[in-house]
């Protein structure tokens, strides 16, 4: 009866170690491949690198843009020809509007790369 008693607890003892095993594996979270890891960084961080070079080109057309119009408009002025400075302006104006717009779009493509890490373009890997 004594060994038994001494086998019952022996099981007992290996059956809560192989729960607490297996307790283990299921918390485990999955393993990312270290080379996924290093693309998904390096194409995320490209990515936003190429933005900010985007958004810099942009600001700089919307410059260039406006000191043009106002070289234009100064000439057109000292020519008297209000109505020519005025379709000066207008043509410079839509011109500014579409650069701003895109600009907006970059940045935004930016600030959503920088927050949450994923885009169309970018994808984080998966286990």
């Amino acid at each position: 009866a004594g060994g038994a008693s001494g086998l019952a607890g022996t099981s007992t003892k290996f059956r809560t170690m192989a729960a607490y095993g297996e307790r283990q594996v299921a918390q485990k979270p999955p393993e990312i491949p270290i080379s996924a890891r290093i693309q998904y960084g390096a194409t995320l961080y490209g990515r936003m690198a190429q933005l900010k070079i985007q958004i810099a080109w942009v600001d700089m057309q919307i410059s260039n843009k406006k000191k043009k119009m106002g070289i234009n408009i100064f000439e057109a002025m000292q020519a008297s020809d209000h109505g020519g400075a005025e379709d000066i302006f207008m043509e410079c104006k839509r011109a500014v509007d579409e650069l701003t717009h895109l600009r907006r779009t970059k940045v935004d493509e930016y600030e959503t790369l920088k927050e949450e890490g994923e885009s169309e373009v970018v994808h984080k890997p998966k286990p």
